[in-house]
């Protein structure tokens, strides 16, 4: 694949990737935890997919490309993502009026793209969100390491509770550098990073969904070995949809539907083949309803 490499944000030196940036409408793709621009392999179907519908694909670093996510935090990520759009705007051919934009994330990625929707100043701009792979990385932490998780839980919230939250913890505690707040963050029950547990009530996925006005589509991998065992994946897909039907505008309110499909043998980052040409096959289905 050919692409654009080019700065995005002036006051750092952060760089952006794009793929046919000849067309006007823009993917933007955000990977997960220690991952960064073409980490994904499905990366390249969905390139090729994406031009095809009349969209170049945007990757980009920021200060949680790679192993920096542990020292980083969504808000940070959704200033970056302003950034981008940001840049986006204000360089494109013959003005922005009638571009589409669009956000597809991985794993942590889903999070950061939740959370732009909700928080992110250009968020109006945006005209669909894909989530792909969210899970939730307090049940995988308890699931493969219970006694660590509470063990580093504990002194990452005394460091928090003492104000030292940008801390970073002793290199035993995590496989990347992380702070306090983000140990916090990832690996605790209604923790920031928390979207996407299979314990969360009812009432806390609709705080978390239904402020986004803007059309979501929601991807689980059948076979994701990031989720435990106990999780039933087809209920907790369930699950992500009532939430947004519950405020959609089928039922009096301003939330558009929400699109969900459970890939039958895909693994956490859909490294098959045959699970990849699913995926970008109900992506090419989504964009096609986009006005």
């Amino acid at each position: 694949m050919e692409g654009t490499i080019f700065k995005y944000d002036p006051t750092s030196n952060h760089i952006a990737i794009q793929y046919n940036n000849n067309l006007k409408n823009t993917a933007i793709l955000i990977p997960g935890q220690g991952e960064g621009p073409n980490s994904l392999p499905y990366t390249p179907l969905l390139t090729q997919t994406l031009a095809a519908l009349g969209f170049s694909l945007l990757q980009y670093t920021s200060a949680s490309s790679y192993a920096q996510y542990g020292t980083s935090s969504l808000n940070a990520d959704t200033r970056s993502l302003d950034a981008v759009i940001s840049h986006l705007q204000q360089n494109t051919e013959g003005g922005a009026d009638g571009r589409k934009i669009i956000l597809i994330g991985h794993s942590t990625g889903a999070q950061g793209v939740v959370h732009y929707l909700t928080h992110g100043t250009n968020k109006g701009v945006v005209r669909a969100g894909i989530l792909q792979g969210p899970v939730s990385d307090v049940e995988y932490a308890m699931w493969k390491d219970l006694e660590g998780v509470k063990r580093w839980g504990k002194v990452a919230g005394e460091l928090l509770e003492a104000g030292k939250g940008d801390e970073v913890l002793p290199r035993e505690a995590y496989e990347v550098p992380i702070t306090a707040y983000r140990y916090n963050s990832l690996f605790s029950f209604g923790g920031d990073d928390d979207y996407f547990s299979s314990n969360l009530s009812p009432a806390s996925l609709r705080a978390l969904l239904n402020p986004i006005r803007t059309p979501l589509a929601i991807f689980l991998s059948g076979s994701d070995e990031y989720v435990p065992p106990h999780v039933d994946v087809p209920a907790l897909l369930q699950r992500f949809l009532n939430a947004r039907e519950d405020g959609s505008e089928g039922n009096g309110g301003g939330v558009p539907r929400t699109f969900g499909v459970i890939i039958r043998g895909a693994d956490h980052a859909i490294s098959g083949k045959e699970e990849q040409e699913v995926f970008c096959g109900w992506v090419e289905e989504c964009l096609r309803g986009l006005a």
